[in-house]
């Protein structure tokens, strides 16, 4: 009895592969680590120290909520003196500085969101320099790669750890994943791309892509794949289609639910026990989401 056609050719693709991967399975271009990639800008790996903003209701301090921002390490901080015009003061060339102290119970956090913190507050007629609330402070900005980026004191109990997802490439099957496809490279051998909730902590045997505090990686991935197939690191999916399914790319539904994510966890403070602050604290935390 002759085999359906559909059935043969799946049986013809798994030979091939065999056969492709006794030949060239060695090919060190088809290594992870090896593996081209093309440049994607949402795929970045420097927000391990990334930290969510919710709850604050300092004005002007209030446009960092829902915001994603990187919590500084630094002990140390100076700040740039500037004159009467706004100027930065030089001496010798470099900008003046002056030591200044974080509040305490507040972390330095810095963002390109600037949040146009006034130099003076009017009330009534008359005008004096403002001062934000304890536990907040204007720090400084300096520019990064041509970006300005600025930092900015804020209470901790604001500042929440940052749930991070990861966009991985392994050549082994990853059980904790919200989801994956198994991809088959021209070389016989197949690779892993998956998105998982990230664990800088955890020892890995896996290719970092990217990070971010989303487990929405669906133009990084249809971007890296199409790229694959123009440079012949995969196969012409339109040609491997078998009754809907795809013997080249093959989807993997995840353990881990994507509806169960959230960009934040705990809060980098304590929350006082007082009564009257937390019902402050659930009031703002309700406000902002």
């Amino acid at each position: 009895m002759a085999k359906q056609p559909n059935k043969l050719f799946v049986q013809e693709f798994k030979q091939m592969m065999t056969d492709r991967f006794n030949m060239y399975g060695t090919d060190k271009r088809f290594l992870i680590n090896n593996l081209p990639l093309p440049h994607i800008a949402s795929l970045k790996l420097d927000k391990e120290n990334g930290a969510y903003v919710k709850g604050i209701s300092e004005p002007y301090f209030d446009k960092l909520n829902k915001t994603v921002v990187n919590v500084e390490k630094r002990q140390a901080w100076t700040k740039k003196e500037y004159d009467q015009y706004g100027k930065v003061l030089m001496r010798n060339g470099k900008p003046v500085l002056k030591d200044i102290t974080i509040p305490m119970d507040s972390i330095v956090v810095s963002t390109t969101v600037n949040i146009e913190l006034p130099n003076v507050k009017t009330i009534g007629v008359s005008k004096r320099k403002y001062v934000p609330s304890d536990g907040y402070l204007y720090v400084d900005y300096e520019i990064k790669n041509g970006v300005k980026v600025f930092y900015y004191a804020i209470p901790k109990v604001y500042v929440y750890k940052l749930n991070l997802c990861a966009l991985i490439l392994t050549k082994n099957t990853y059980r904790r994943a919200y989801k994956g496809y198994k991809i088959a490279l021209q070389n016989g051998s197949y690779i892993y791309i998956y998105v998982i909730p990230y664990n800088p902590n955890r020892a890995v045997s896996y290719r970092l892509l990217g990070i971010k505090a989303s487990p929405n990686f669906n133009n990084e991935i249809k971007t890296i794949v199409q790229w694959w197939q123009r440079q012949n690191v995969t196969f012409n999916y339109d040609l491997c289609m078998v009754e809907n399914n795809n013997i080249a790319y093959s989807f993997i539904d995840g353990v881990v639910n994507v509806d169960d994510y959230k960009p934040y966890g705990d809060s980098m403070g304590v929350i006082s026990t007082n009564n009257e602050d937390n019902g402050i604290l659930n009031s703002l935390a309700e406000n902002v989401g």
